[in-house]
């Protein structure tokens, strides 16, 4: 009888043990995917706000255009501006990338720094989509689109940011 009891006791204490056990392993999977999650949103940040990623901006900003045939010579004439232009626009397809792999949440993006990336998609998305026409890729920087659609989306649901 005793060594019934003490069997069944051990067998319990084991049960709460494995339960124990999965539940920290869960807690530090979820921490860990936190922990990727912060890492990938301060790289993106890092960019920005890197010596490169400001000039950039600042040659982004004072690119004017009126059509894509305008836009494509001034690419095609200016190596800087042609870099620039590239530098951010693979970022930020970057970002749209992580948005949709859930890798990074919209909450963070849209409380950070949104207003050049919306700008930005204001400025080019009339050359993204006729390049897109002209080359037969519809893919060509969608995930862009999908990141300003998502911030676009955000904003009107929390007028408040």
């Amino acid at each position: 009888m005793v060594l019934s009891t003490l069997q069944t006791t051990g067998i319990l204490v084991g049960i709460i043990y494995y339960i124990m056990t999965l539940n920290n392993t869960r807690k530090n999977q979820q921490l860990t995917l936190e922990t990727r999650r912060t890492q990938a949103f301060l790289t993106i940040v890092n960019n920005i706000l890197s010596k490169e990623g400001i000039e950039h901006s600042k040659i982004i900003r004072s690119t004017n255009f009126a059509n894509y045939e305008e836009w494509r010579e001034k690419r095609e004439k200016n190596p800087e501006y042609n870099t620039a232009y590239f530098w951010y626009i693979q970022l930020l397809e970057c970002t749209g990338i992580l948005l949709k792999e859930e890798i990074l949440d919209i909450n963070i993006i849209a409380q950070w720094n949104p207003g050049f990336t919306l700008q930005f998609w204001e400025q080019y998305k009339d050359v993204i989509h006729e390049h897109r026409k002209r080359t037969n890729n519809n893919m060509y920087f969608s995930k862009l689109e999908y990141l300003c659609n998502q911030l676009q989306e955000y904003y009107e649901n929390h007028p408040e940011t």
